[in-house]
């Protein structure tokens, strides 16, 4: 399995942190569904049985965000991806936004962020 991850690793670009994460826990994520979006590695979980389909069909799937050095989500549902690497999630009744790199922002500096042309 570890070889398959090195390729996979190679594939997606990923740094030395991404593929440990990935290895430690190969048994967790769907590795069909990995996507990288920026610097962030989206590893969503794998569905055991019929109901946490279900309830990954109506909720969500819960998927972990794995930046360049460290985790930045663990374990959420509805991750919305957005422009130049940016994120957000809502969590409860609040929605909590960051850049590429996981450092938390403001609303304002968010869209900002979103609407900035390269």
């Amino acid at each position: 399995m570890s070889e398959n991850i090195d390729k996979l690793a190679h594939l997606l670009n990923l740094n030395s942190y991404q593929s440990n994460r990935l290895k430690a826990h190969c048994d967790r994520y769907d590795f069909s569904c990995l996507q990288k979006r920026g610097g962030v590695l989206y590893a969503p979980y794998k569905s055991r049985g019929i109901f946490a389909w279900i309830v990954g069909m109506m909720f969500g799937v819960r998927a972990d965000l794995i930046g360049q050095n460290k985790m930045l989500l663990r374990a959420q549902r509805r991750i919305r991806f957005c422009a130049n690497g940016y994120h957000c999630v809502r969590i409860g009744k609040y929605t909590y936004y960051a850049n590429s790199n996981g450092d938390a922002l403001t609303h304002d500096e968010f869209v900002r962020g979103v609407n900035r042309q390269n």
